[in-house]
């Protein structure tokens, strides 16, 4: 994914009902260099996603109106000019949340409350996200510490994919949280490759337990 604003101010809009919250994040990620916008419901943020066209949502999940998996998937089906990065944002970071976002179609999952030092760095990562493998080398020695969360991240929520693509009884769910899970190992393989190292070798075996799933599940899909 290449945004289309990438010399530009990242654009990202924040949806929470809670004023305190959109406002202070909203200013902090304005501080930081980006351009930010709020929604402050379910309806208002998919006007908003519309028209501000952003290159990432952070979405709470528990906003009026309709609710943050309702968002999700009615960003995911319109035909927008580009599908932006949508962030799930929730008080619990249990796995039933996690598997709900996946069959949403979320890309990942951040539990509150944020820390803030870790996640500007990572809304970085995510706006260079297209980019990210011919700049590795300039970004990893300012963002080493964000890189490895958000390999974490991506495999945490490939496995999650896995799993609903293992317990759905809709083929075209399982299919594409099939496809969702390759890609996201994809990218992390990639990463890895590059910029493997002993103290990081968790996250290499993560990887490895991953694709043995991935392997067994599509196995017994045959």
């Amino acid at each position: 994914m290449i945004f289309q604003h990438d010399r530009a101010k990242a654009r990202i809009l924040v949806v929470d009902d809670d004023r305190d919250t959109v406002d202070t994040t909203a200013m902090l990620l304005e501080m930081d260099g980006y351009d930010a916008r709020t929604a402050a419901d379910g309806v208002e943020a998919i006007e908003r996603i519309s028209i501000y066209c952003p290159d990432i949502v952070l979405l709470d999940l528990a906003i009026p109106r309709l609710n943050g998996y309702a968002v999700a998937r009615t960003v995911r089906e319109r035909p927008l000019p580009q599908q932006p990065v949508l962030v799930a944002v929730s008080g619990y970071a249990d796995k039933a949340t996690r598997i709900k976002c996946a069959e949403a179609d979320f890309d990942l999952h951040l539990s509150k409350p944020i820390d803030f030092s870790v996640f500007g760095k990572l809304s970085l990562l995510l706006r260079e996200r297209g980019q990210l493998r011919e700049r590795l080398v300039e970004l990893k020695a300012v963002q080493s510490a964000a890189l490895w969360e958000f390999m974490r991240l991506e495999i945490e929520m490939a496995n999650t994919f896995l799993e609903v693509a293992a317990t759905t009884s809709d083929p075209e769910t399982r299919q594409r949280c099939l496809g969702r899970a390759q890609v996201a190992a994809g990218l992390v393989e990639r990463w890895l490759r590059q910029v493997l190292s002993e103290e990081h070798g968790q996250l290499h075996r993560s990887l490895a337990e991953f694709r043995d799933r991935y392997e067994r599940l599509v196995s017994a899909l045959r």
